[in-house]
């Protein structure tokens, strides 16, 4: 089921739960958990196959011959992925995606 199938079972589920008694206000307060709590479960790997980072910068990436992930540098001029050694780590990268925000300040303790 695609994502955008999954998004109209939780619109029908949540109207049905509440016996369609909801408001606009009700609807988007739902959806804003149901979007955080679908991302933290399905993350939005993305193929080298599909697309290249365009912004040099750190990112998660999915390295297939240790089957595992790490974080790696992009180095768009040069189109490979370098690790913090500056190792040449493009030809294991099958997948990768933006690293998430640090957390705000009220959140580390």
């Amino acid at each position: 089921m695609n994502k955008k199938m999954d998004i109209y079972a939780e619109l029908d589920d949540f109207v049905e739960e509440n016996e369609g008694q909801v408001t606009l206000t009700d609807v988007a307060k739902h959806f804003a958990e149901y979007g955080y709590q679908y991302a933290q479960t399905h993350p939005n790997w993305i193929s080298v196959e599909d697309e290249l980072p365009k912004v040099q910068d750190w990112y998660l990436c999915y390295n297939d011959v240790e089957d595992g992930s790490e974080v790696l540098h992009w180095e768009g001029d040069g189109n490979v992925w370098m690790d913090n050694d500056w190792h040449y780590k493009s030809k294991e990268i099958t997948h990768w995606m933006p690293l998430p925000q640090p957390p705000r300040k009220e959140d580390k303790k």
